[in-house]
C-alpha cells in the first residue's frame, strides 16, 4: 500500500511552540532558539481592503513562505513524521516494504509538503497510519489535504466486495 499525501497551507499551519521544541530536540542552542522565535513570531501584517491597508495583525502560528529560513525550519517539522513512523515501525506495527531483498525496508519519503508511506495493505496497518498521520498533526498543527491527496492501486490489487 502507498499513500501519498500532501500537507494543507504546509506553512501556514507550523506551530511554533512544537517546531521550538524540535529545534531544541536537535541541539540548538537557547540563543538560537530565541533568534528563530524573533524571526517566526514577530512578523505583522495588514490587508489593502478598497485600497487602504487595514490596521495591523500578528498571526499566531505559521512561517513566512519567502523567507530564506522557511524551508529549513519546515524539514525540521517534518522531521516529527520521521520520529513517530520510526516509533510505530520499532514497535513492529508497520511493516513498510522492501523493493528487493538486499535493500532497507522502505518506510517513507518526504519531497517538500508531499509525503509517500508505504505499508502491507490491511487493515491494521492502513488504521495504524491514520492514526500516525492523526498524531503528526496534532503535534504539528499540519493537516491533511485530502483533496491532494491520494492512494493508488497497483492493477493487480484484488477488489474489496461487500
Amino acid at each position: 500500500m502507498m499513500l501519498k499525501l500532501d500537507m494543507k497551507k504546509a506553512y501556514d499551519m507550523l506551530d511554533w511552540e512544537c517546531l521550538e521544541a524540535l529545534l531544541k530536540k536537535y541541539g540548538f542552542d537557547t540563543k538560537w532558539c530565541g533568534w528563530v522565535n524573533a524571526c517566526i513570531r514577530t512578523v505583522s501584517f495588514s490587508i489593502l481592503f478598497n485600497g487602504e491597508a487595514t490596521d495591523s495583525f500578528r498571526p499566531s502560528r505559521g512561517i513566512r513562505q519567502g523567507d530564506p529560513l522557511t524551508p529549513f525550519l519546515f524539514i525540521l517539522m517534518s522531521n516529527a513524521l520521521t520520529f513517530l513512523i520510526d516509533k510505530v515501525v520499532a514497535n513492529y506495527s508497520l511493516k513498510g516494504i522492501k523493493l528487493n531483498a538486499r535493500c532497507p525496508v522502505l518506510t517513507h519519503c518526504l519531497f517538500a509538503d508531499d509525503t509517500v508511506i508505504f505499508g502491507k495493505a490491511d487493515y491494521q496497518e492502513a488504521q495504524k497510519i491514520i492514526d500516525l498521520i492523526g498524531e503528526y498533526g496534532a503535534i504539528t498543527g499540519q493537516e491533511v489535504n485530502i483533496n491532494k491527496s491520494s492512494v493508488p492501486m497497483s492493477h493487480a490489487t484484488s477488489k474489496i466486495r461487500s
